[in-house]
């Protein structure tokens, strides 16, 4: 009995190796391949689902395309869901005309479909 669990453990051991000695795009490949045979995930609210995870996932692509000086004073932002879509807006708190970032996400899979910031 031993000498079968031994030899079941040498060839689990094995087959794991060459994924240890796998370069980065190789695992890249792998995993690539993987994803392409499963059936992904559908949350039943969506992916985004609530305005809370909406904002954790907005605030940061803003500052990344408008900067975090300008992002920041818009804070708070606001989103609203309507049908598969959020709607991002910044805060005006200037006295005058001006404008605030827009970035709008589908709810289903988080998918950036709008980006704007008007001056």
């Amino acid at each position: 009995m031993k000498i079968i669990l031994v030899k079941l453990a040498v060839a689990a051991l094995a087959m794991l190796l060459p994924f240890q000695s796998m370069s980065a795009q190789g695992e890249f490949s792998a995993v690539r391949e993987w994803v392409r045979m499963q059936r992904s995930l559908r949350p039943k609210n969506g992916v985004v689902g609530d305005e809370k995870t909406c904002l954790l996932i907005a605030e940061p692509i803003l500052r990344h395309v408008f900067g975090d000086k300008l992002i920041e004073k818009e804070l708070p932002l606001r989103a609203e869901l309507k049908g598969d879509v959020w709607t991002v807006i910044g805060t005006f708190h200037g006295k005058a005309f001006g404008g605030t970032a827009v970035l709008q996400l589908k709810n289903g899979n988080a998918q950036v479909v709008f980006i704007h910031h008007e001056e």
